[in-house]
């Protein structure tokens, strides 16, 4: 179709592609295309009660642990309803994170990123059954990534790492945190009410 006669829809009626724009209603006359913007929102009146911040728990360095413990913790985590900032690594049993809070309530800082390996156990049959627990508890696309990499089979045991940076998780569609307010914590901020301790 020859695009000087392409017709524009708006609001259910015909608009003609001229500059400046030109509106038509059903009968073809014109009508001034201002009518039909949508309004832009009211601004916050200045008497309204400040806004419920979303209680939210940063992680800046989390080196794993027992796997039925740090499952227990981002159980916990999870049903706080928390939003997750993750601004530092966070290591083997860490990752479980993945499998317990929600996409949309996990966002990553530039020096964030995820490690894995397998279950640091003597027995490689064992690691690998921990190894193959872990895999299945991901979301797909982190599943996915390690799959790519070479499965559970091939994953790191006793040295070593898989890393998945911050980069990789913002193109898988991980938010990206915003910037922290300085000064920045030294240490770990939990919610109060994970009441897990410092």
């Amino acid at each position: 179709m020859d695009q000087r006669w392409a017709l524009l829809y708006l609001n259910g009626k015909i608009c003609w592609p001229v500059t400046p724009i030109t509106c038509l209603r059903p009968d073809g006359t014109s009508e001034s295309c201002e009518s039909r913007q949508v309004p832009l929102p009211k601004p916050r009146p200045a008497d309204a009660p400040e806004a419920v911040p979303i209680p939210k728990t940063v992680l800046y360095y989390e080196p794993g642990g027992y796997l039925h413990i740090v499952e227990e913790r981002w159980r916990k985590l999870a049903e706080s309803g928390d939003d997750v900032e993750i601004r530092g690594p966070c290591f083997s049993g860490c990752t479980m994170i993945m499998a317990h809070v929600p996409k949309e309530r996990i966002c990553f800082d530039s020096v964030a990123s995820l490690n894995f390996h397998l279950p640091q156990v003597d027995d490689r049959e064992v690691a690998l059954q921990g190894g193959r627990y872990m895999l299945n508890r991901y979301p797909q696309d982190i599943r996915l990534w390690l799959r790519e990499k070479g499965g559970v089979e091939n994953m790191p045991h006793k040295e070593g790492w898989w890393i998945l940076w911050a980069h990789e998780l913002w193109d898988m569609g991980y938010r990206k945190c915003e910037p922290e307010e300085l000064p920045v914590p030294m240490t770990i901020t939990k919610s109060a009410k994970m009441g897990m301790g410092g």
